[in-house]
């Protein structure tokens, strides 16, 4: 390992090539040029690798799961190095803790890849191109403001000299790069907010592209896991003879997540689980943990308060309750995961989400020290939302712990839909007072589940740092989750309740235990929070009588970059022009999440119980656009996701079985359902901020908006699809 010093940017040759280290500094400590390290104080790093034909392969940190990390990455470093996106080719990161971000985890996560990487690839690119141009002056005896570059080629500016970077290899690597170098004004800018396409196009339009599920030895052996039907339920016993005597069984293993059923190939383990009698597996299942839907959100209810805030006269006080489901997240690529066992070494390949937490997992399932395994990351993931965490790679782990031979664990979708971690579901009480169009008191307090609480169960032990033993480990883990039962605190579940609104905010939570598993789903505690505190302003605005978008401005005169954005969203719209008319009419909401502000307004029309949205309109701040098309992308998917969620997504339990299994039962939005989506970014200079989910948390409120304007009816229960003809939808 090179011994490097804490802020030194380092190349050195290999056969020709030139590696460039680019340190990680901490996003909240840019201006400091703090690093971070792993367990042995080595600095974090990015690797970029320029080879003798001056190819440019850069080795993305962060995991590419269709919101566009590897273009925006090398956007960044190649507009300040003077490389076009398109010339680079990509790497993606195995489980290292040198691409470790503060806390000591790889992970991609919060909306925060660009946000995270602005300052170093942009400041890595820019010493990089001034240490180019420095020897490029050294060897032709040519003043450095004689000298430009351009797509990878440095040249004097009368033509006469040109040579390709790498050509500079060997005098790059035998000398220190620039310790600073000055960054690009934006009104130069190439690339940055002008490249509006994406680098993997053409490997994924031409079938190119390797996912997960491609990944892993060619005779990797294939595994599904028979669950219990329960969460919460536990393996009882199985009939090991009768299973093994099934002629495609190549092995039965009990895991911790049930019984693994080995085969030569995936289709052979479908067929085998069709194949499986009754008796032959029995489960240990609780009675307390069979559910039934309606019964969680009554005992949610009984939780809430019954206190009324107090008015005086002439004061307006506003109660209302809203509720929510659980929630699964349906990536199209089947959650999977690879490992292989060999002596003391463990080699897993995955779609994750975590390198480390990966790394980790395999560790302590098989005994290993973390450096005794090796994650091989995807390039890239069939979407994630969340999802890509580490229960597939338990299975494969505990699989390959008891085996010789590689195995790849595959979920099917109803799998996933019936066992996988959850967004929890909330039910939410608001109160406010308004005294003369303005709040004077606010309540908010939500009964839920707490996300943090079961991801520090789940995962807390695989992220804490190596030299922690496991036993300790888990103790702390258990610790941390008891403590916060113990007080309450739920701070996922309470994000995005206090927005920039000029408010004087009262959140509470109460904490519900449950055995049903949660994890973060897009946008976290914003999906909640977003419906919610949207939902009750416009119901402030109705009870005093005002025009939802002039109640929001006024409470925001005090965010001048979030009334922009409303403004803004207004005038695309043509929000005073465009009136209410029977069963038709404009929806408003707003949502600060992930450093970004984000306006919507919907065009809905009600006819019975159906709806159909016509067109959402949709303005967001978040800084410097990087790529417009990908800010364009990220805002039709959070479109389409959260659009897909408020109107049919539910999972519901009977006695303790989740109802849905398929797209059949758990639909997404169809090609004819989904509305024109038109979206405008405020244009800024500011840090870039989040994208990938900031569009989603306001989404649901805006239609339900548009449905009151439209009706008169006030929906507080979501799925649309079930409210719209249940009583409940107006509790």
């Amino acid at each position: 390992m090179m011994k490097l010093s804490r802020r030194q940017m380092i190349s050195r040759g290999v056969q020709g090539s030139l590696i460039l280290g680019i340190p990680l500094q901490l996003t909240s400590c840019a201006s400091t040029g703090t690093t971070t390290s792993d367990d042995n104080g080595q600095l974090s790093m990015l690797y970029l690798q320029v080879t003798p034909d001056n190819e440019f392969i850069l080795t993305f940190d962060k995991v590419e799961m269709g919101q566009g990390v590897i273009t925006g990455q090398a956007t960044m470093f190649g507009e300040e190095a003077d490389i076009s996106p398109e010339q680079f080719t990509f790497k993606p990161a195995t489980a290292d803790s040198r691409y470790a971000d503060a806390g000591g985890v790889q992970m991609t996560a919060g909306s925060s890849s660009t946000y995270r990487r602005w300052d170093v690839l942009r400041e890595a690119g820019a010493r990089y191109r001034l240490a180019i141009v420095e020897s490029a002056s050294e060897s032709w005896g040519v003043p450095t403001n004689q000298i430009s570059t351009k797509e990878g080629i440095v040249q004097t500016t009368d033509g006469k000299k040109q040579e390709p970077y790498a050509a500079f290899n060997t005098a790059l690597a035998n000398r220190s790069l620039p310790s600073a170098a000055r960054l690009k004004n934006p009104k130069d800018f190439r690339y940055i907010g002008r490249y509006s396409s994406s680098v993997d196009a053409r490997e994924k339009s031409y079938g190119e592209a390797k996912f997960g599920i491609d990944m892993g030895p060619s005779n990797s052996k294939k595994a599904i896991v028979i669950r219990c039907p329960v969460h919460g339920g536990t393996l009882k016993e199985f009939d090991r003879k009768s299973i093994e005597g099934l002629p495609e069984v190549v092995n039965v293993l009990p895991v911790s997540g049930g019984l693994a059923i080995v085969c030569e190939h995936y289709y052979q383990t479908l067929k085998v689980r069709q194949s499986l009698k009754s008796d032959w597996i029995r489960w240990d299942i609780p009675k307390e943990f069979e559910y039934n839907s309606e019964e969680l959100f009554a005992l949610y209810r009984s939780q809430l308060d019954d206190d009324k805030l107090e008015s005086e006269k002439g004061e307006i006080l506003v109660d209302a309750t809203y509720e929510l489901p659980y929630l699964a997240h349906s990536p199209m690529e089947p959650q999977n995961c690879t490992a292989w066992k060999q002596g003391d070494q463990l080699t897993i390949w995955a779609a994750t989400q975590s390198p480390t937490i990966t790394r980790n997992v395999g560790a302590v399932i098989c005994g290993l020290s973390r450096d005794d395994v090796t994650v091989h990351v995807a390039k890239y993931m069939g979407g994630a939302f969340g999802r890509r965490t580490s229960d597939s790679t338990i299975d494969a782990c505990e699989i390959a712990s008891q085996v010789d031979y590689p195995v790849m664990v595959i979920w099917s979708r109803e799998d996933d839909t019936r066992y996988s971690a959850l967004r929890p579901m909330a039910v939410t009480r608001m109160q406010a007072v308004l005294k003369q169009d303005k709040v004077k008191t606010w309540r908010y307090q939500t009964v839920s589940q707490s996300l943090l609480q079961d991801f520090i169960k789940e995962s807390g032990v695989y992220a804490l740092p190596g030299w922690i033993p496991t036993s300790l480990a888990s103790g702390i883990g258990s610790l941390v989750a008891g403590t916060m039962d113990t007080f309450g605190a739920m701070p996922i579940a309470v994000t995005g309740a206090e927005q920039p609104y000029d408010i004087p905010y009262d959140t509470d939570s109460e904490l519900i235990e449950s055995p049903i598993p949660t994890h973060f789903w897009r946008s976290v505690g914003n999906s909640l929070n977003g419906f919610f505190v949207e939902s009750f302003i416009d119901e402030l605005a109705a009870s005093s009588s005002q025009d939802p978008l002039a109640f929001r401005l006024k409470l925001l005169e005090k965010s001048p970059r979030a009334r922009k954005t409303l403004e803004t969203v207004a005038d695309l719209a043509r929000w005073s022009k465009s009136k209410p008319r029977a069963n038709r009419a404009l929806g408003l909401a707003y949502h600060y999440s992930y450093r970004t502000h984000c306006a919507q307004i919907t065009d809905v029309s009600v006819e019975g119980t159906n709806i159909q949205v016509h067109k959402v309109w949709t303005v967001v701040d978040c800084g410097q656009v990087v790529n417009p098309h990908i800010v364009e992308a990220q805002v039709r998917s959070s479109v389409i996701y959260g659009l897909s969620a408020a109107l049919r997504g539910e999972i519901t339990f009977s006695n303790g079985r989740v109802q849905q299994e398929n797209f059949d039962s758990y639909p997404l939005l169809r090609l004819n359902e989904t509305p024109e989506v038109i979206t405008k970014t405020i244009d800024s200079q500011e840090h870039p901020t989040g994208i990938g989910e900031p569009a989603l948390p306001a989404l649901a409120a805006a239609v339900c908006n548009g449905i009151y304007r439209a009706t008169g009816r006030r929906i507080r229960r979501l799925p649309l699809t079930n409210s719209m003809s249940d009583s409940v939808a107006t509790r």
